[in-house]
């Protein structure tokens, strides 16, 4: 009766990895994915959170200008730089995001080690 039993057990068993292989596989490629397209839209989302370098150049270029023309302070045309709080919430929830699709990643590769 066990032999018949094991039998069936290893079968069944066999089944179940391989299941469980080809859905880690599917997790780990959308995990891949999500984090690829996450990270392009992160790039452009993380320019946001810093002064544009041309328009500061042009700022102290244009000030330096006017002091020196009028030998006074002068003062500055162009409002400083400000950092936006929907900028600094978008940008949280990108980062969160891709670090929960990295450690997603990741518990599928020790998952897939162990099956």
């Amino acid at each position: 009766i066990w032999s018949i039993y094991l039998r069936h057990a290893s079968i069944e068993d066999k089944e179940s990895v391989r299941a469980w292989n080809s859905d880690i596989d599917s997790i780990l490629i959308f995990a891949a994915l999500f984090s690829a397209v996450l990270t392009t839209l992160l790039v452009e989302s993380y320019q946001a959170l810093q002064p544009d370098p041309q328009l500061e150049l042009m700022r102290a270029i244009l000030l330096q200008l006017q002091r020196g023309n009028e030998g006074a302070m002068v003062q500055d045309p162009v409002p400083a730089f400000e950092l936006t709080g929907s900028a600094i919430r978008i940008n949280i929830y990108w980062f969160s995001s891709l670090i929960i699709s990295l450690a997603a990643a990741l518990l599928d590769i020790l998952a897939k080690q162990w099956v």
